[in-house]
């Protein structure tokens, strides 16, 4: 089994309120690397630029970031907290580790 280290392209970082926001992917990459790097979770959905983000979407919490393959049809993400706000950063990249 072959791996590659994690290689970035860019970073965006987007703050998270209690109503969904959508944003486009800054950059194409075969790896996502997430990061809460706020104090409360956020929770996150993906898809086109209808993709809305629920408190039933997947959770990230604060703390080590979390790496995802990414779809070449995914071109937007979107973002909601339960409360008050919280700040995600995602990395586009390449590799896996």
């Amino acid at each position: 089994m072959s791996s590659s280290l994690f290689s970035p392209k860019n970073t965006q970082t987007v703050v998270a309120t209690t109503t969904s926001a959508t944003t486009a992917f800054s950059s194409i990459g075969t790896t996502m690397r997430l990061a809460v790097t706020g104090t409360l979770p956020v929770f996150i959905a993906f898809g086109d630029a209808a993709v809305v983000a629920t408190l039933s979407s997947m959770p990230l919490f604060p703390g080590g970031p979390e790496l995802f393959d990414t779809p070449a049809r995914m071109t937007h993400f979107a973002v909601i907290t339960e409360s008050s706000s919280s700040r995600i950063s995602i990395t586009m990249g390449e590799g896996d580790e």
